[in-house]
C-alpha cells in the first residue's frame, strides 16, 4: 500500500497548518499500518514528492508557495519523474521496506 504524502508534514507552514497536520497524521499512520500488516507481508509506505509542476501548483497563492516561488527556492518536479520513485515503493515488502516516508529529493541518494 501506497500513501500519498507531502513534506507539509515535516515542516509546516502557517498558512497551510491544516494540510501539514493531516499530513502529518497520514506518516504516522503509515507507520502504525505498516506494524499491523507486516505479518501478512503487506508493506505500507508513503511517498512524499514535494513541489510537482501541476495546474494546483502553478495557481497556489499561499504566502509561503509565492515566497519560495519569487526567490527560487522550489524547483517544482513534473508528475513523469515520479514514476520511479512510485515504482520502487509498490515493489516493496514487508521484507525490504515498510512503514517509511520516501522524499524524492531522497530518490538516487540511497535507492540506485
Amino acid at each position: 500500500a501506497m500513501a500519498g504524502s507531502s513534506v507539509k508534514g515535516h515542516a509546516g507552514h502557517d498558512d497551510m497548518l491544516l494540510y501539514g497536520v493531516t499530513k502529518a497524521a497520514l506518516n504516522r499512520m503509515t507507520h502504525f499500518f505498516s506494524e499491523e500488516l507486516k505479518e501478512y507481508g503487506i508493506a505500507v509506505n508513503a511517498l512524499s514528492p514535494g513541489a510537482v509542476d501541476t495546474e494546483t501548483w502553478n495557481s497556489h497563492d499561499a504566502p509561503a508557495v509565492a515566497d519560495f516561488k519569487s526567490k527560487g527556492l522550489v524547483r517544482p518536479c513534473t508528475p513523469e519523474a515520479l514514476g520511479g520513485p512510485v515504482i520502487s515503493l509498490a515493489q516493496q515488502t514487508a521484507g525490504t521496506m515498510t512503514g517509511q516516508t520516501l522524499h524524492t529529493g531522497e530518490w538516487g541518494k540511497s535507492w540506485n
